[in-house]
């Protein structure tokens, strides 16, 4: 309609997205697309998963890695009752404030163009938030 098809330029989904702190440009960790426990376990260990980039990678501070370790895997306090959270409430309650405003914000601004402050959680990300809703539902989360 704007006449401007042949002007748009697409991301190659093959490789990982980016952010730049400081300077310097970061991969962020990325699957292959599997679905599945298959896909769920190469996100974690593949090539460029969140292993490697929580081991090998600088984007994150170690006192920011181990507070988004402690939460990811050890547990976290609950969501608060009768309060719809924002992405950077839920991010930030769960793996902490370096992860938000390292990752989560430019990532979120760019995919959704919005303020991840202001973005409803449930609305924006609600498979995310559906998976922290059943781990409550089985006491997986030891601290909530």
């Amino acid at each position: 309609e704007l006449g401007i098809d042949d002007q748009l330029v697409f991301a190659n989904e093959s490789l990982p997205p980016w952010v730049n702190h400081n300077g310097k440009l970061h991969p962020l960790p990325k699957g292959q697309g599997g679905k599945g426990p298959k896909g769920q376990i190469e996100l974690v260990f593949g090539p460029n998963g969140v292993l490697k980039f929580g081991l090998a990678g600088d984007l994150l501070s170690w006192p920011g890695k181990i507070r988004a370790g402690i939460g990811a895997l050890l547990g976290h306090m609950p969501p608060p009752d009768n309060k719809e959270e924002t992405i950077k409430d839920w991010v930030t309650r769960i793996l902490g404030e370096e992860v938000f405003y390292r990752i989560i914000d430019p990532f979120v601004s760019g995919v959704y163009a919005g303020d991840p402050t202001t973005l409803s959680m449930k609305a924006a990300l609600p498979k995310i938030s559906r998976i922290e809703d059943y781990s409550y539902g089985i006491e997986w989360n030891k601290f909530g």
